[in-house]
């Protein structure tokens, strides 16, 4: 799999020198966050699906942000 091809607008943020995480919320969420260096566009709470599903997800909120400024927070509500 090539990461730039499968997920162009998570490749695209990154080298723009914004930031990707994944990580466990104090709740016991895994979490997968896109941010830049005053916002968190895209926060997604990882549902059990494989990690390339979340992934998926990721790629597509990075690039409605990215085109329209629509932030999607699942972990916030």
């Amino acid at each position: 799999m090539n990461f730039d091809l499968s997920f162009k607008n998570i490749a695209e943020w990154i080298a723009l020198g914004h930031s990707i995480s994944i990580q466990t919320e104090i709740n016991g969420l895994c979490c997968v966050i896109a941010s830049d260096e005053s916002n968190m566009p895209v926060a997604l709470i990882h549902k059990g699906k494989s990690l390339h599903k979340t992934l998926e997800r990721l790629d597509r909120g990075i690039a409605s942000y990215m085109e329209d400024g629509e932030f999607i927070d699942e972990i916030n509500g």
